[in-house]
């Protein structure tokens, strides 16, 4: 059922502030905003606004998919007048580099208002369920064919090499956002 109004989105805001659900779910709920925009139902101005309330209310305790989401949603709408608050979370270390950084955020914000919300509309990620079979029956876990852990043996490896990339990667970011706030502090005291 399509929405007819920007009060219909209430539901969508409780989900996303309610810290009892799962994360995943409320990122989803995160990008529904996102949909929302894409399709002319609500206006971009209105999820910034609501974004810039949240970057005020959310915590660490959200953890980094939630703030990643976040960011990266507020990114995509290229909401320039959000930027300190996204390179707040990325100093305060609350972003996943996994999954995005600093270059991603600013080549989104570059491209302005009208090329972002044609970006939006492009991607069928951000256009209504029209049809849910078809949505959904390439789904693996609709397929009736099931792979038996003997064919996916072969992946372990390669996760587990994914995995700890990852990890070093996270720490690389870390130590060097480290040194960069040593080097600022020293910096300062130098002019002082």
């Amino acid at each position: 059922m399509p929405y007819h109004s920007s009060e219909d989105i209430e539901p969508i805001k409780q989900l996303i502030e309610n810290r009892k659900v799962n994360e995943y779910i409320r990122g989803a709920a995160l990008e529904a905003l996102l949909v929302l925009v894409a399709q002319g139902v609500i206006s971009k101005e209105e999820v910034i606004q609501y974004y810039a309330k949240l970057y005020s209310a959310f915590t660490q305790e959200e953890g980094d998919y939630l703030w990643t989401e976040l960011v990266s949603s507020s990114a995509q709408l290229s909401a320039s007048e959000l930027k300190e608050e996204m390179d707040k979370a990325f100093k305060q270390d609350l972003i996943d580099p996994f999954f995005l950084d600093e270059e991603d955020v600013n080549d989104d914000l570059q491209l302005g208002t009208e090329a972002a919300l044609s970006k939006l509309r492009e991607n069928p990620r951000y256009s209504f369920i029209e049809n849910v079979v078809s949505e959904m029956e390439n789904w693996s876990c609709f397929k009736s064919e099931q792979v038996s852990q003997e064919d996916d043996s072969f992946l372990l490896p390669e996760l587990l090499t994914l995995l700890a990339v990852t990890k070093k990667s996270k720490k690389k970011a870390k130590k060097k956002r480290k040194m960069q706030e040593q080097s600022r502090r020293r910096n300062r005291s130098k002019k002082k």
